[in-house]
């Protein structure tokens, strides 16, 4: 016997998609979270490679969108 809940829908079949609309949730907060992760990394990569380059701290924070203090520290 199955148990209903609000408009004769099957609480298993609810609960089982609300679980998995949070699973789906979860795994795309991550996947957003791991490509900014990856862009800040790359961005501080490329802003190393032109400060080992000699470019002046205010060009590479031009080019990067970074602060000079946060260049002047790498």
């Amino acid at each position: 016997m199955t148990k209903e809940g609000p408009y004769g829908i099957d609480i298993d079949t609810m609960v089982r998609s609300d679980l998995k609309n949070v699973v789906d949730t979860a795994e795309l907060k991550g996947l957003n979270k791991g490509i900014e992760q990856g862009a800040i990394s790359e961005r501080r990569k490329n802003a190393k490679a032109m400060k080992d380059l000699g470019m002046s701290l205010e060009t590479i924070a031009k080019v990067t969108g970074m602060s000079v203090e946060d260049i002047a520290e790498l």
